[in-house]
């Protein structure tokens, strides 16, 4: 019988730590060099816009702007009504730092890469949690059923 409680305790803990939910911290800024987190993001817009929120976070993040998955996120976002998803896009590139709109710094950017990657794409909601994390560029409509 001791084994068998063993044996269900180690089910249910291993299952806990499989199904704990990522959250990730970044700081990246605006085109006034404004900082924002993304952990505390639902705040910081609540805060500033006196308006209570449910941003998200696309989050795309290039070792070079010659990346093709890169290039194609870029070209999706033209087609992406932020403001209908209450979505900040946030462009996270480890060669150079565009600051025409949202943006991290390099170093954020390589670290988010890590060694293996050349492209990733976070899905974030306004408190940092991680609802999708891959390395193929989004469409709108896919977003739309992540978001869900």
């Amino acid at each position: 019988m001791e084994k068998i409680k063993t044996f269900v305790f180690i089910i249910v803990v291993n299952s806990v730590v499989f199904t704990q939910t990522e959250f990730i911290d970044i700081q990246f800024y605006d085109t006034s060099s404004r900082a924002f987190h993304s952990k505390q993001l639902k705040l910081e817009i609540d805060s500033l816009y006196k308006y209570n929120s449910n941003p998200f976070i696309l989050l795309f993040v290039t070792s070079s702007s010659d990346n093709t998955e890169y290039q194609k996120q870029i070209e999706n976002l033209k087609t992406i009504n932020a403001e209908a998803l209450q979505l900040i896009f946030v462009d996270s590139n480890a060669e150079v730092v565009y600051k025409y709109g949202y943006h991290t710094d390099k170093i954020t950017a390589s670290n988010l890469l890590g060694a293996d990657l050349d492209f990733r794409i976070l899905l974030l909601n306004g408190r940092g949690k991680i609802i999708y994390d891959y390395n193929e560029a989004l469409t709108e409509t896919r977003i739309k059923e992540l978001l869900k």
